[in-house]
């Protein structure tokens, strides 16, 4: 019996029992449809942070972040050391920005002109100001683009000129904007969403906000990239209250965390195939039952026992083949269309080879096996007895 026969037979017996084989093609659709959705969604949510990581750190990045705070003789040490190019301390603290009838809770950062460029990822501050000028003296403060235009109903908020108020724990202040900041794509450097956040001239923020002169992150630009684990080695003999990485060390610990949700999440979806597994395992079962006149009459026309099993088989086989192509169409039209939204972004799955693949064998290897029990119940008939089953 050639195996082409196998399949044309199992064919047959699905188009005969309709009823059962449409319900299982419908579980392995979905069940297809979850896993392939939650291991996409998985995968575009790690090529997101990749990508977010390699912005904010860089292969020449070094972040400082320190237990407490960083001291301007933390600061000095580390300028001084062989590698080090330069050293960006930033400080940082939520205020209620008010803006005329406007308000809203910001993130204020002080930081240094000449460093703000390299925050926005430009070789020209002049590059990344969507209106007004870069001017960062005294109580003059940019704000992201975010804060000065609701996009929603294409309202201005902010003006260039417009005196706001910044209110903080202990103190509020009256500033000018004199600058609106352009958004980057998601978190940057320092993981700072610029389109939603306030930039002020350190030495005013020391002055308004924190008295005591102390910075919350350090980012530490080296000069060759080659010597990065040295200089982190260096760093962290001098400033040991600080915890000091790079984008290795990052990006080493996020894949670590994506590799377990992915995990989490497959397993979550395969109950999905456990389920279908089952509903493979009663279907054939039935199967084997209702069919118990057919198999005896197979075995007196000279049916082996492997035949059997084998044709058994192959009718799961055929099951899980239908529900398989179609749970895979579904899944790439609706990877093209669904989404999660995350920092101002649509998150769609990411759906890969490999997760085709995977979706793939992972029903056909649990209904193969759901299969085998009533598969070889049936080969272990006896003709006789099966001939006289009403």
């Amino acid at each position: 019996m050639k195996l082409v026969d196998y399949f044309s037979l199992a064919f047959d017996g699905v188009k005969e029992r309709k009823g059962r084989s449409i319900g299982a093609v419908i579980g392995i659709v979905i069940a297809v449809v979850a896993l392939a959705l939650a291991l996409g969604i998985g995968e575009a949510f790690r090529a997101m942070f990749y990508e977010t990581l390699r912005r904010a750190f860089g292969p020449d990045i070094i972040y400082v972040m320190p237990t407490e705070h960083l001291t301007e003789s933390d600061i000095l040490i580390m300028s001084s050391l062989p590698n080090v190019e330069h050293v960006i301390p930033i400080v940082g603290q939520g205020v209620l920005l008010k803006a005329g009838t406007f308000e809203r809770s910001v993130m204020v950062y002080g930081i240094r002109a000449e460093y703000l460029k390299f925050i926005m990822g430009v070789e020209d501050l002049e590059e990344a100001i969507e209106e007004g000028s870069p001017d960062l003296v005294g109580l003059n403060i940019l704000v992201g683009e975010y804060l000065s235009y609701n996009y929603l109903t294409k309202t201005k908020l902010i003006e260039i000129g417009q005196q706001v108020i910044l209110q903080g724990v202990d103190r509020t202040t009256i500033a000018v904007v004199t600058g609106i900041l352009k958004a980057s794509s998601g978190p940057g450097v320092a993981f700072i969403n610029t389109g939603s956040s306030v930039f002020m001239d350190i030495d005013t923020f020391f002055r308004l906000f924190r008295r005591d002169m102390t910075y919350d992150l350090a980012i530490v630009k080296v000069k060759d990239v080659n010597r990065v684990e040295e200089t982190i080695e260096i760093i962290k003999a001098y400033v040991p209250q600080a915890e000091v990485f790079s984008l290795k060390f990052a990006l080493e610990q996020f894949g670590i965390f994506m590799n377990s949700v992915q995990i989490f999440l497959g397993a979550v979806s395969g109950i999905g195939l456990f389920i279908t597994g089952l509903w493979i395992f009663d279907t054939m079962t039935i199967n084997v039952v209702q069919r118990t006149r057919e198999i005896g009459v197979m075995k007196a026309l000279g049916f082996k026992k492997r035949q059997i099993m084998f044709l058994f088989l192959a009718e799961a086989l055929v099951i899980t083949i239908i529900g398989v192509a179609i749970g895979a169409v579904v899944v790439l039209g609706l990877a093209q269309v669904v989404g999660i939204p995350m920092f101002g972004a649509l998150i769609k799955p990411k759906i890969t080879p490999f997760i085709l693949l995977l979706v793939t064998l992972t029903p056909i290897a649990t209904n193969i096996v759901a299969t085998l029990a009533p598969a070889y119940r049936a080969a272990k008939l006896d003709p006789v007895e099966a001939l006289r089953y009403e």
